[in-house]
């Protein structure tokens, strides 16, 4: 077989089917959130657990760092300073932003901080895949969680 048929077949899926691959762990996500291999984050009230790798942690800053960032710079809501993505803000909301479902339901539909309208400064998750979804609810409850500083505007000097 020539070689660029082989390549071809290898790229048309021909050739058997790939997995994909695994991200490389970030610094941050290692040292700062403190995730080498697996973690187990909150699902739900119930307190049931989905295990997140630090490679998906790192998955998930990537889609935070993309899309969330601009408003939400180290868990800080810049339109709103009273509010932040702090384990107790989320907790607080209404309804309750601390567990990985009811992080990506406001994800998927934004609901203001006390859950009375929607939340027409942050987009909506329909550009992003569930798994999208998924990855940034947990990057961001585990940076809660671990990430000192997080959700924490620094004070002026005085």
């Amino acid at each position: 077989m020539k070689p660029y048929f082989l390549l071809a077949l290898l790229l048309s899926g021909c050739a058997g089917t790939f997995t994909e691959a695994e991200t490389k762990p970030n610094r941050y996500v290692q040292q700062y959130l403190q995730v080498q291999g697996s973690i187990p984050v909150v699902l739900n009230p119930q307190g049931e657990t989905q295990a997140f790798t630090a490679g998906q942690i790192t998955e998930g800053q990537a889609v935070f760092e993309s899309n969330c960032k601009l408003c939400h710079v180290g868990g800080n809501t810049l339109q709103n300073p009273k509010v932040s993505l702090s384990l107790l803000d989320l907790k607080q909301a209404t309804p309750p932003r601390d567990n990985l479902n009811a992080l990506v339901s406001f994800i998927k539909v934004p609901r203001t901080y006390d859950g009375k309208s929607t939340d027409s400064s942050c987009r909506g998750g329909d550009f992003l895949k569930p798994e999208e979804q998924a990855k940034l609810a947990a990057f961001v409850l585990r940076a809660a969680d671990r990430a000192k500083g997080w959700g924490t505007l620094p004070q002026p000097e005085q």
